[in-house]
């Protein structure tokens, strides 16, 4: 087995490739930047890279693989919540498109997430007939075309497993948690929209790598598949683990009301007439559904397609720090 990862310098994707490196798979690197150091920051086992930015046509590198490629792990995507809408289309759609085309007969496992099911409305239990919505439902672009993405995939390859993450962490790394609660900080603690009092499901790096393996392992299985950690934590709960588990020095958290902030992110994303990079606000409405929203997930799949047991990671243990 010859397993292509795309993205493989981003957070899921140097995780699988140093998974398959240590089960001894022969794994490519195909993307805009190879995979060049581990999660623990020491150098990784030098893999072989083929450049390849996807919103443009396969290069003649990248073709010349697909006879030789057993699947593809399609990590790649723009998953921030602000941005121009062409370069989320450009990326997670029209590229998602690419990667299949260059790849005609690989087993592909591509990389969706829990955001197909709309990011401002709450997840109660949702099983994976739950999404995609309709098209005029979403509200923010990488939703939209994440959701566009899994419609591609069902009309050309609806043999291709679609795993659906739930919001991903990895502790001491740059996951993109801590950094949205600095934004949330205020005269030393974390002032959280409506205190983080939501049930939620988060995913561990290792349950969504674990995933990924199954599903190299289990070629018959396809179609969407939620992931996450099994149980629901209380958000407020589970960041207070988070922080006590990393390096960036302890805040309490306390509680923001959420009306207020939602309506001052709203009002400043109205201002804004094109969003790009540069010009985000402070917050987003988006990003503060991540406090106030309920998340959670059927697992059933998960558990009996690919046989994958998922761990509590955050549930806490006596060396963590009290709230």
């Amino acid at each position: 087995m010859t397993v292509i990862v795309t993205g493989a310098s981003g957070l899921v994707g140097r995780h699988v490739v140093r998974a398959l490196q240590d089960r001894g798979t022969p794994v490519l690197s195909v993307g805009r930047a190879p995979s060049s150091a581990q999660p623990d920051g020491s150098a990784a086992p030098r893999v072989h890279h083929v450049d390849w930015d996807i919103r443009e046509d396969a290069p003649i590198d990248v073709t010349a693989l697909a006879p030789r490629v057993t699947a593809v792990v399609h990590c790649a995507r723009l998953s921030a919540d602000w941005g121009r809408p062409d370069d989320f289309h450009a990326v997670n759609t029209a590229g998602t498109r690419r990667v299949l085309d260059a790849f005609p007969r690989a087993r592909v496992i591509h990389l969706s997430s829990t955001a197909v099911y709309g990011l401002h409305e709450a997840h109660d239990h949702l099983y994976e007939e739950a999404g995609p919505l309709e098209e005029s439902r979403y509200r923010d672009e990488f939703a939209r075309t994440a959701a566009l993405a899994e419609g591609v995939i069902a009309r050309i390859r609806p043999q291709t497993l679609v795993l659906r993450p739930a919001r991903i962490y990895a502790p001491g790394e740059d996951d993109g948690v801590y950094d949205s609660l600095l934004r949330f900080a205020r005269r030393g603690t974390f002032e959280l929209p409506g205190g983080g009092k939501v049930e939620t499901m988060l995913a561990h790096i290792d349950t969504v790598v674990q995933a990924v393996l199954a599903g190299l392992d289990q070629p018959g299985v396809r179609g969407p598949i939620n992931v996450a950690d099994p149980r629901p934590y209380v958000l407020r709960q589970a960041l207070t683990t988070y922080l006590a588990r990393t390096d960036h020095p302890y805040q309490p958290l306390d509680e923001r009301a959420a009306d207020l902030v939602t309506a001052r992110a709203w009002l400043a994303q109205r201002r804004v007439k094109t969003p790009t990079p540069s010009n985000r606000p402070t917050h987003t409405v988006t990003e503060i559904s991540a406090y106030t929203k309920k998340r959670t997930y059927s697992l059933d799949r998960l558990t009996r397609l690919l046989g994958v047991e998922p761990v509590q990671h955050l549930a806490p243990s006596p060396g963590d720090a009290d709230d």
